[in-house]
């Protein structure tokens, strides 16, 4: 049965981290992000299950925990149905992994280099 998503509100205390998350975030990432919820606020929101267990959006929930307390209320996307346990393994994997790499070339034709290094 495939999945669908949809967008819902959760309070920040009610979202269940998952206690084997492999990810970490350096310090600088860290401030990287912090920068960009400031500025952006949720653009990218957290994923979870029918359960509010964290798939996706780990850093993002815990940065906002300390900066707008555990009451804060949040977007989030959440599957049509349980997912097996295959399911929220492959998707943690394929969310933190699926990425596309940049153009170095184009970066440094139509980027300025002092924004890129911050």
């Amino acid at each position: 049965m495939s999945l669908d998503w949809k967008t819902e509100k959760r309070k920040l205390k009610d979202l269940v981290p998952d206690r084997l998350n492999p990810r970490t975030i350096s310090t600088h990432d860290q401030r990287q992000l912090k920068k960009s919820l400031k500025k952006f606020n949720l653009a990218s929101i957290p994923v979870v299950d029918t359960e509010n267990n964290i798939l996706a959006g780990h850093q993002r929930i815990k940065i906002l925990m300390n900066e707008k307390g555990s009451d804060h209320e949040i977007d989030v996307r959440v599957p049509s149905r349980v997912m097996t346990d295959e399911e929220v393994q492959e998707y943690r994997l394929r969310d933190n992994r699926n990425h596309g790499d940049f153009d170095f070339d184009m970066l440094a034709n139509n980027f300025d280099i002092d924004y890129l290094e911050d």
